[in-house]
């Protein structure tokens, strides 16, 4: 299926706001959705699908490739040899340029397992996260076959992987969404699953890391947590983003986060390692695939195409944040157990209407409906009886529409 499974909520409720002035497309990529982006030594490359892109010059200018294979989902190239993982059909090789390709799928059995999701580069070995799994092969063989490397990982969402890193001793995953990512040491033979929040949420999964200086940072859908222990704990930073954090960049010593709203998607950075956040724009639509950095632009791979923006707007004074005035003011507890609370404030009377969805498009529960007048107000979300995860509370105020995400324990 072409999209991440973390984008499916994301897409039924989506709302698109104009392109902030600073980011652009790329003029010689095609403004569909761009699915993968990497950034080797020496070139770049963008797919779409059915399309792979290469740039010589740290992402000024693209030519397109001889040929690609259809349904590319995660690339990865060394001097050697272009990778591109695709969907149900596992990993081509191209060493030509993409004159030509070698499938390479043997020891991918399964639809999950030949469902591409992420790579990572270690010497010799180059390591695919998969929708079964982790593999691993030998770069240098000839005709390659992969080998598991999922031992250790619960055979249910577990086997989903979204993220893969290596912290320089061990290995994280970020897999499933069961409150756990894995960590597997160089020495050791299995993946060890790691609760990575306290109170425990059972949802919770990270779908990106970065590593800045001795700390590691996992972005997941209750915002960004840290580890100091090379991934054996993590602590949620107290500056927390208000939504998914889908993807974490390091750069001069600060974090940039790529956060997916039902509204759209938005740019954040922090100077202090996540204990507080600079609002730095928004982009239309939700699904997002990628994040790179120049030395002189930031590339964001989108449903739209690949979007540019000058990498100066890091150091320039933030616009005022859209979402900031939303009438939406909490929702809490979150994660919740039986019960919620919403609270609202509004600036003159209007029709409200709140309603609490699963991750189907299924309303689950009816909060409010009716006139409000101006002033605080609070409405109350009974839980009892709702499966433990990920839901999205919509709310109507006149005529706009905020989101937000709520998590049921």
């Amino acid at each position: 299926m072409r999209y991440l499974s973390f984008f499916f909520l994301a897409v039924l409720f989506s709302v698109s706001f104009p392109l902030s002035a600073q980011w652009a497309p790329v003029p010689s990529i095609p403004e569909t959705d761009v699915y993968a982006l990497f950034t080797g030594e020496n070139t770049w490359y963008a797919a779409t699908d059915g399309q792979i892109f290469a740039s010589a010059d740290a992402g000024a200018h693209w030519d397109e490739l001889p040929s690609a294979p259809s349904g590319i989902s995660a690339l990865y190239a060394d001097a050697a040899a272009l990778y591109a993982g695709a969907v149900d059909e596992g990993v081509y090789r191209s060493f030509n340029g993409g004159q030509s390709w070698q499938q390479l799928a043997g020891g991918l059995t399964g639809p999950g397992p030949r469902s591409i999701t992420c790579f990572l580069s270690r010497g010799d070995s180059l390591f695919a996260g998969t929708e079964g799994g982790v593999y691993f092969i030998r770069k240098s063989q000839e005709a390659p076959s992969w080998k598991g490397f999922s031992q250790g990982l619960a055979y249910n969402n577990s086997y989903s992987i979204n993220a893969l890193a290596f912290t320089g001793s061990a290995f994280l995953a970020g897999a499933g969404a069961n409150g756990h990512l894995y960590r597997r040491d160089i020495n050791e033979a299995a993946w060890q699953p790691i609760p990575i929040s306290d109170p425990f949420s059972s949802g919770l999964t990270a779908y990106s890391f970065a590593q800045l200086g001795d700390a590691i940072f996992a972005g997941t859908y209750l915002g960004v947590f840290r580890s100091a222990d090379g991934g054996l704990s993590w602590q949620r930073q107290p500056g927390q983003l208000p939504f998914s954090v889908k993807f974490m960049f390091a750069r001069q010593g600060r974090l940039l986060a790529i956060t997916n709203r039902l509204e759209g998607g938005a740019l954040y950075i922090s100077s202090d390692e996540g204990l507080s956040w600079e609002w730095l724009g928004y982009f239309p639509g939700s699904n997002l695939y990628g994040l790179e950095l120049s030395d002189e632009y930031i590339y964001l791979a989108s449903q739209f195409g690949l979007l540019r923006a000058p990498l100066d707007i890091i150091s320039e004074i933030p616009e005022p944040d859209p979402f900031e005035n939303n009438h939406i003011q909490n929702l809490f507890p979150n994660p919740a157990g039986s019960q919620a609370r919403l609270a609202f404030t509004l600036g003159e009377g209007a029709d409200v209407r709140a309603e609490l969805y699963d991750n189907t498009g299924r309303q689950v529960r009816g909060i409010a409906s009716a006139f409000y007048p101006a002033g605080e107000h609070t409405a109350d979300i009974a839980l009892d009886g709702l499966p433990a995860g990920a839901y999205v509370l919509r709310c109507w105020i006149g005529t706009s529409q905020e989101s937000r995400w709520l998590v049921v324990r």
